[in-house]
């Protein structure tokens, strides 16, 4: 009796394959030129306009609070690519079952799952809005204390040499 390692290995590259460690490796493959390309851009954009703002706007604002909502520009290719992965292929997935369950069963078994995939999206959305409420803050809350860690780096002279010490 033999031990039957080519269905073994062809086995185990399958389950590989259907394993969301490939298909997170491939989706991190294939979204890297994209990503690098999106950060790359958006830091130019946002360099070069900052960069052009006037004098009047660096003197007054705080550099901290400035370099802060520079270096969130993940945020936006986090967007893009949830859109294109996820939140895309989630209303076409819905899309096509409605329109199948129509084509199957009737109009009324497409209503219901038409119904269902609004109440889904709607609800998703909803709690998705309380979710960015609270990142929000959190953000301004981050951003305040990147602004006084940064004042108190750039004038560490005048704080560490205060006549009140």
């Amino acid at each position: 009796m033999s031990i039957p390692w080519r269905e073994i290995v062809w086995y185990l590259l399958y389950r590989l394959v259907k394993s969301s460690v490939c298909i997170g490796f491939l989706e991190d493959l294939a979204w890297l030129p994209i990503d690098q390309g999106i950060s790359r851009t958006l830091d130019e954009k946002t360099f070069d306009h900052v960069m052009s703002l006037s004098t009047d706007y660096h003197e007054n604002e705080r550099a901290g609070g400035v370099h802060h909502a520079l270096s969130q520009t993940s945020s936006i290719n986090h967007l893009i690519r949830v859109c294109l992965f996820y939140v895309g292929p989630s209303i076409i997935d819905m899309l096509v079952a409605v329109v199948y369950l129509y084509t199957l069963f009737g109009p009324y078994m497409g209503l219901i799952a038409g119904s269902m995939g609004i109440l889904y999206f709607w609800l998703n959305s909803l709690f998705d809005s309380m979710k960015d409420e609270m990142l929000r803050k959190l953000t301004e809350s981050g951003r305040h204390q990147s602004n006084v860690l940064h004042e108190a780096i750039s004038s560490w002279f005048t704080v560490f040499v205060s006549p009140s010490r």
